[in-house]
């Protein structure tokens, strides 16, 4: 049994120990739950149960003699576990919170952070999202958030915000408006230099980076959100270059803890503009929810609420599985919309370490968080309204993942989705081709992305000087794609451009996959056969074991015969196929 509740005991974080501890409520039910005390061996060490189990990451008290030596007593003698049901854990809910009410009426203060391996291991149980989210909104429980990722992240983290502030010559006297699109009142207090009208403002020369104000949790408002809480960080776009790269690893693999993925899927499209029938959103979901699964993938868009990226966090929203997909949106700060909200000195006094977002309907250029995304990245280059300032971080990230799990020299196999698209999804398609990674076209889809499969469709190959080979549209086709360019993007003035970007990418044939809804294969086929045709030429041993490996896990024995046995440059060895077999048992 657990000591008594007073107010001089108070269990403050909780993290889990398991991944499925994020599952539904009903998986979660299907298992009886433990409160168990156990004595100060090491973490690892513990017999736990899976399901819905928790471990305090820190233990506060203020030294109450007969708490302690109750936990000395019950630590020696070894751990002690008994089953609590609904009941019981409704009343300890209730005792804990009477203990709260009571300390704080005491003016009882935290004054000592006691190591879980000194005061021993409390692990307490939570039977559902529902029950984690009710405690902490009460003011009892902190889950997840560390003292220590907050100060890492402090110190590692840092945001761009304009320090300079230079008047814009048509901004109204009452309410002025600096070259940042920023007003006076959001620039960082204390540390802005009005600077003469005159001056030319420049982003580089009138920024600095400063210290992270908006990162930890968020909890979405006025929707049904599929997920307990998500993952936000605000982050400067110098952080897109090289020596930034350890931090990120660090901020993924050591705070975030996200399972190593078997793939990356990046998905790129139309957000406010996108028009695309039902038919093909529903072969898209069906054929990216297949492929994320069973590879274990993670899932990378721009995180709003609109658009493919709606799309996606609706599939993820209705998949009932013991691993939640990873799924990273990377965002601009300047043009999420209510990102003041965001910052950590504007979150509700009852709130703790989460934010609360509301889910509405953003002004003309602003753009609402998904709310079924598990983790954001808001890029700031301390600007509002800058279009495209997040692209150079999102495809430095993508890379940076394909490194971090790379397996015998093999980077971690990357896949883009393209469903319709403007000007800035073939910016991503061609960095995408450029890095040596694959692209799928949905076709039938509109706009970037028909204008794009009519290219590969219609362009030859020629050979020039040299022996390079480069793919060129008839004069015809190169007439009919400017109409088709003229059609969706005329407004714009942009067709010289697009026409220059569409073939580029027409160059990059091997490494581009059309699938149509009419195909008699789903995506997720389509997915793999991307992967399998743009190595081809790419002979190396671990290679072709990689590409077995995932062929295995897919299930396609079909596509292994078309893709891999099917190539003469290289044949499996006796040793490299007993693996295979193992492997696949």
């Amino acid at each position: 049994r657990l000591p008594p509740l007073s107010p001089h005991f108070l269990m403050m974080e909780f993290r889990s120990t398991s991944a499925s501890s994020a599952s539904s409520p009903r998986f979660l039910a299907a298992r009886p739950q433990r409160h168990v005390i156990s004595g100060p061996r090491p973490l690892s060490t513990l017999d736990v149960p899976r399901s819905g189990t928790f471990l305090p990451t820190t233990t506060t008290t203020v030294g109450d003699p007969e708490i302690d030596a109750t936990v000395d007593s019950q630590a020696n003698n070894g751990s002690n576990q008994s089953r609590i049901g609904s009941t019981n854990r409704n009343r300890a809910t209730a005792r804990l919170k009477r203990s709260f009410d009571n300390s704080r009426k005491l003016g009882t203060r935290v004054i000592s952070d006691i190591s879980v391996r000194t005061a021993g291991f409390y692990q307490a149980v939570m039977t559902s999202a529902s029950t984690r989210r009710n405690i902490r909104r009460s003011g009892l429980v902190n889950v997840t958030r560390t003292k220590s990722f907050d100060d890492w992240v402090k110190k590692n983290i840092e945001v761009r915000e304009c320090v300079k502030f230079v008047k814009k010559a048509d901004a109204p006297d009452n309410d002025p408006v600096c070259y940042c699109r920023n007003k006076r009142s959001v620039h960082l207090r204390g540390r802005t230099i009005e600077m003469p009208e005159d001056s030319t403002w420049t982003q580089r020369g009138f920024t600095e980076r400063t210290e992270n104000t908006a990162f930890g949790k968020i909890m979405f408002e006025n929707v049904e959100q599929s997920i307990d809480e998500a993952q936000y960080m605000r982050i400067a776009v110098d952080y897109g270059n090289s020596p930034y790269k350890e931090k990120l690893n660090t901020l993924i693999k050591d705070f975030w803890k996200l399972d190593p993925p078997g793939l990356l899927i990046s998905v790129s499209g139309g957000a406010k503009s996108f028009n695309v029938s039902q038919d093909i959103c529903a072969s898209f979901q069906q054929g990216l929810l297949n492929a994320a699964k069973s590879t274990d993938a993670w899932i990378i868009t721009g995180g709003q609420y609109c658009g493919v990226m709606k799309l996606v966090g609706d599939v993820i929203a209705r998949t009932v599985s013991k691993r939640r997909i990873p799924t990273i949106g990377i965002g601009n700060w300047g043009k999420t919309w209510r990102n003041e909200k965001l910052l950590i000195e504007n979150r509700r006094s009852d709130a703790m370490d989460t934010t609360y977002y509301p889910v509405e309907e953003p002004a003309k250029g602003f753009a609402t968080l998904d709310p079924n995304h598990t983790h954001h990245f808001l890029v700031d280059d301390g600007t509002t309204g800058n279009d495209g300032i997040e692209y150079g971080f999102r495809a430095a990230l993508e890379m940076l993942i394909c490194e971090m799990h790379k397996i015998e020299n093999v980077r971690l196999p990357m896949v883009c989705i393209m469903v319709e698209g403007g000007m800035r999804c073939l910016e991503i398609a061609k960095g995408t081709l450029e890095n040596g990674n694959t692209l799928v076209v949905l076709k039938g889809s509109g706009r970037v992305s028909d204008i794009l499969c009519y290219c590969f469709e219609n362009s030859i190959e020629i050979e020039k000087d040299g022996g390079k080979k480069e793919r060129i549209l008839p004069s015809e086709s190169e007439k009919e794609i400017k109409k088709l360019i003229q059609k969706d993007f005329g407004k714009y003035n942009i067709e010289r451009e697009m026409l220059d970007l569409v073939l580029k990418i027409s160059n990059y044939r091997d490494f581009v996959t059309i699938f149509s809804i009419h195909n008699p294969e789903p995506l997720d086929f389509y997915i793999l056969s991307s992967l399998m045709s743009s190595a081809n030429a790419n002979v190396m041993a671990a290679a072709k074991m990689r590409q077995m490996r995932l062929a295995i896990t897919w299930g396609h024995a079909k596509i292994a015969r078309q893709f891999i046995f099917s190539q003469k440059l290289y044949k499996f060895s006796a040793d490299e196929l007993n693996q295979l077999m193992f492997f696949s048992i």
